[in-house]
């Protein structure tokens, strides 16, 4: 637990385990200040993670709800910005165990289909509203993959009994790679849950993806690393850089 900036002295004010909307705020107002006019934001995930509340708060309604503040948010101070967001364990309710049974989530997707429309073209907003992953052209030459990691991760419960939806998930980030280097685009890969590698300080992955998975991710690197241009990841609360080789 911190304060609401992030500084871990030790205070009574230590109460935020969340991003409070203060924080979220000044920072978009710092982006806007850095450049007014990207090309594009990547959104890495977790973005119920503010005001200062327990997981148990984050209801169904809550989650779409700050959702769509968030979209708004961002929509005013950059209205001519393309963002292409990932979704994060902490964007579901309950928060971690994603159902591998689509329709148990249609709740969540179809309301990102609609709120999320501001920025992703059809066929994007037509995978997104069914699975939560979807691929879209974010410049000329330039495609991002935004895939849905919490399918993949450890401790998904519902994982371990149908991995039906990792499969199908696989099956279409390879597609996509294959259809990219037909097309002649690079690739940018956008997610949650890092695909690869373990934290630099702990050398360990907490609450990461089923081993078989990260092997599945450094295969299709190796395969696509002509087309592949950078993964962005979120979850791990760090500042690194790993390197695929």
């Amino acid at each position: 637990h911190v304060d609401i900036w992030g500084d871990v002295k030790i205070s009574s004010d230590m109460i935020c385990a969340w991003t409070p909307s203060d924080q979220l705020l000044s920072a978009v107002t710092a982006m806007k200040e850095q450049n007014a006019d990207p090309d594009f934001i990547l959104i890495s995930g977790d973005i119920v993670h503010y005001p200062p509340r327990n997981s148990s708060d984050l209801s169904k309604q809550n989650i779409m709800d700050t959702i769509s503040a968030f979209t708004d948010w961002i929509v005013a101070e950059f209205p001519s910005t393309k963002l292409f967001p990932a979704l994060g364990n902490h964007d579901h309710h309950p928060s971690n165990n994603w159902p591998t049974d689509l329709e148990d989530s249609s709740w969540l997707y179809d309301h990102l289909e609609d709120v999320w429309s501001v920025w992703l073209d059809a066929d994007a907003l037509a995978t997104l509203g069914k699975t939560g992953w979807y691929s879209a052209d974010a410049a000329p030459g330039l495609r991002v993959i935004t895939l849905n990691t919490n399918y993949l991760t450890v401790y998904n419960t519902y994982l371990p009994w149908n991995t039906t939806i990792a499969d199908e998930q696989f099956a279409w980030f390879a597609g996509e790679l294959e259809r990219a280097k037909n097309d002649g685009v690079k690739v940018y890969v956008n997610g949650h849950h890092p695909g690869v590698g373990v934290h630099i300080e702990s050398g360990v992955e907490v609450g990461g993806l089923f081993p078989i998975y990260q092997t599945k991710f450094a295969m299709l690197y190796q395969i696509y690393e002509d087309s592949i241009v950078a993964s962005f990841w979120g979850h791990d609360h760090v500042d690194e850089v790993r390197l695929v080789r």
